[in-house]
């Protein structure tokens, strides 16, 4: 499947589920997981209503691709071949603009409902791809060797007895 592809149908996906009405997402769980869902027995700290949606996507995107710098020179000199025109962008800023395909996105954004890091990086790097990629999903310092992701160490903190007691949402 194409990357393309994959943003696509997940946004799609992600609409849908948000418009489906609560009575029926009940209906998409299974009844032994509902009944266990629900017993009260579970007891965390409320998220407040956000979710973190994380998609790692490996290979050419980067976010110069995807939050285009749309007021910067030095982009359009360097990626000429590549570079998005401003024009074509969803302007999210008066310097930044979203790539074309990303234009689903603009709405949550303009409504404080997403957030873009820029320029996110970790001090003394790594120039190994394969060593700075397990510096990312495990959130540790370069001289550290973690063998879990920071996703999973945040889910087992917030979720201490599952798979045995179930939270009351995914």
């Amino acid at each position: 499947m194409r990357r393309r592809d994959f943003v696509r149908r997940a946004l799609a996906l992600t609409a849908a589920g948000l418009i489906v009405p609560p009575w029926l997402r009940r209906s998409f769980v299974p009844a032994p997981l509902a009944a266990r869902a629900t017993d009260g027995r579970f007891e965390h700290p409320p998220l407040a209503g956000r979710v973190l949606v994380q998609v790692n996507l490996s290979g050419g995107n980067d976010g110069l691709s995807s939050f285009v710098p749309i007021t910067d020179a030095t982009y359009y000199e360097v990626r000429s071949t590549i570079a998005i025109p401003p024009e074509e962008t969803v302007p999210i800023s008066s310097d930044t603009g979203l790539h074309p395909e990303l234009a689903p996105l603009a709405d949550l954004y303009d409504a404080g409902r997403m957030a873009l890091l820029h320029g996110v990086g970790y001090p003394q790097m790594n120039l190994s791809h394969f060593r700075s990629t397990d510096i990312w999903f495990s959130a540790s310092a370069s001289d550290q060797y973690i063998s879990t992701g920071w996703i999973a160490r945040f889910i087992e903190a917030m979720f201490p007895f599952f798979p045995h007691i179930l939270p009351d949402a995914p």
